[in-house]
């Protein structure tokens, strides 16, 4: 029972891998995929290969997504002339409600840090940081920078000449602007870009205004909350 206890307590919670030659487990070898975890051969998943259950969260003990598969260690499956692997006939085919399987388009998009299938078949997606799914679809990935400063205006994200601060979902306060599955509102913002000068965020297109010369004491509400 010690030497069992002993055991346990040398195995680590996590285990990334940088090649294949590290995924060795009880005389099984797996192989290493992205984003750097062992992943071992299961008929269940679609792809053929599951990530070990001491991978990173969200993926431990879920299915690799088929797209992930390099030909060459794929099993079960052809090479098509775009020299893409293509997946089985279960996974490429719809669902019985004609959508097409999580596999096929749990696929990382912009500023998507993971996308992995749940066991209900279901894509979940973590986000970079500041960026976040607002609109809940995978195919445009985390497309709004939440909580930061100067990145809209009263047209939406513009990281350019913005200087509003964008949230997910919608808002009634009388200093924001909705714009479906995010809003942006309105700062009270001074921005100083040269000695003697300053700029004021416009209230009525979320731009600031052109510097000139004046004084704002420090830059004020860089970050407008919601």
């Amino acid at each position: 029972m010690a030497v069992a206890l002993y055991a346990a307590c040398l195995r680590p919670s996590r285990y990334p891998c940088d090649d294949d030659e590290q995924c060795e487990r009880d005389g099984e070898q797996g192989v290493c995929r992205e984003p750097g975890w062992c992943a071992y051969a299961d008929d269940d998943c679609p792809s053929g290969l599951r990530y070990s259950p001491i991978a990173d969260d969200p993926i431990a003990s879920m299915c690799v997504p088929a797209q992930r598969i390099p030909e060459a260690t794929t099993s079960g499956t052809d090479a098509s002339s775009s020299g893409t692997s293509s997946t089985s006939e279960g996974a490429e085919s719809s669902s019985s409600t004609g959508a097409p399987p999580c596999e096929a388009i749990c696929i990382p998009g912009p500023h998507v840090a993971t996308a992995m299938c749940d066991p209900d078949g279901q894509c979940v997606i973590t986000c970079d940081p500041p960026w976040q799914d607002c609109d809940g679809d995978v195919a445009t990935g985390c497309e709004v920078p939440v909580g930061v400063a100067h990145q809209c205006d009263a047209q939406g994200l513009d990281s350019v000449e913005g200087c509003w601060t964008a949230y997910c979902g919608s808002s009634v306060s009388e200093s924001a602007v909705n714009f479906g599955t995010y809003y942006c509102m309105d700062c009270i913002t001074c921005q100083q870009p040269t000695e003697g000068q300053c700029r004021w965020c416009d209230h009525d297109t979320g731009h600031f205004f052109t510097p000139k010369g004046c004084s704002c004491g420090g830059d004020l509400g860089a970050v407008c909350a919601p």
